[in-house]
């Protein structure tokens, strides 16, 4: 969707900003790097790292919107990648110790087939919304709602996480 966005949203020729169109990528790339590493760091803290995460990923989805030029823009997009992609080792994390000890593999494969089906209809979504009217608002809006829904998901999980002993690991 970004690649559109930049298109119709401000209408830019995609060919005129060449590699400055994988910046945000670049930035998901770091992003990913650095969420594992505090996943691992701050492990016990994974929950509150993914509430931030998504928060700050959400305003720089509004900071993208908002912008009027296309350095902000990428600046806004760059941001949400960033945050949104740091979320991946902390969640990982979460879903492990969320799932029973005798089916992890089956839990963390269930866990990722809904996420990349959330992959697969958000796109869809985000068109139909664009296309029915005719401004990126109402799907920046709809992303920026899906991040606050899922800040909530969290916000509701932390007692349970918090409850739960972690396991033992034993070195052989």
């Amino acid at each position: 969707w970004m690649p559109s966005y930049l298109a119709l949203g401000h209408h830019i020729d995609l060919k005129s900003i060449g590699p400055m169109g994988s910046i945000p990528y670049v930035f998901a790339f770091f992003g990913m790097l650095l969420g594992g590493w505090l996943g691992t760091t701050l492990h016990r803290h994974c929950p509150q790292l993914v509430i931030s995460f998504f928060s700050f990923g959400g305003l720089f989805l509004f900071l993208a919107y908002q912008a009027n030029t296309l350095p902000l823009s990428l600046a806004g997009l760059s941001g949400a990648a960033f945050f949104l992609f740091a979320t991946s080792g902390p969640i990982g994390k979460i879903a492990l110790d969320l799932a029973p000890e005798y089916c992890r593999a089956a839990y963390i494969g269930v866990y990722n087939t809904a996420g990349q089906a959330g992959g697969i209809v958000a796109p869809a979504v985000i068109g139909h919304i664009v296309s029915a009217t005719g401004a990126f608002a109402g799907g920046f809006g709809f992303m920026i709602a899906a991040l606050a829904v899922a800040v909530a998901c969290f916000l509701v999980l932390i007692p349970h996480l918090t409850r739960k002993p972690l396991p033992r690991i034993a070195l052989v």
